[in-house]
């Protein structure tokens, strides 16, 4: 079993993928639910692959406000050091997320400004 208690990623960041995991499965489907998560850390990176099946009726909702809220999340954190694809299938959604991990406990923080010009303490890389 490898040792990942030196590496570090943003509080929370996952957490949307699974809401929507939820969201737009279990709760849409009535026959035969299912969530599959898959995690990975190899090589101070983080692989993640989510998938959900969904109702065959749906209207491939991809660009919700959770998953754009993720996507600032990621380019503001994870500058060039993530990949995030969705796929809307049929009968699916795939999710693959894959960020470079910190590694070491992060003291020191920058600070930006988000759209409603709040100031975020992010960790230096």
């Amino acid at each position: 079993m490898p040792k990942v208690s030196e590496q570090w990623i943003a509080p929370l960041m996952l957490l949307p993928f699974i809401e929507n995991a939820f969201k737009h499965g279990p709760s849409q489907v009535m026959e035969h639910p299912w969530i599959s998560l898959t995690l990975l850390v190899s090589n101070n990176e983080l692989s993640m692959k989510m998938i959900n099946g969904k109702p065959a009726t749906t209207n491939g909702q991809l660009s919700g406000i959770g998953i754009a809220n993720v996507r600032k999340r990621l380019e503001l954190l994870y500058p060039g050091q993530h990949e995030l694809v969705i796929n809307d299938e049929e009968e699916m959604y795939i999710v693959n997320l894959k960020i470079a991990l910190a590694t070491g406990r992060v003291e020191a923080t920058k600070t930006a400004h988000n759209g409603n010009n709040k100031e975020l303490q992010l960790p230096h890389r």
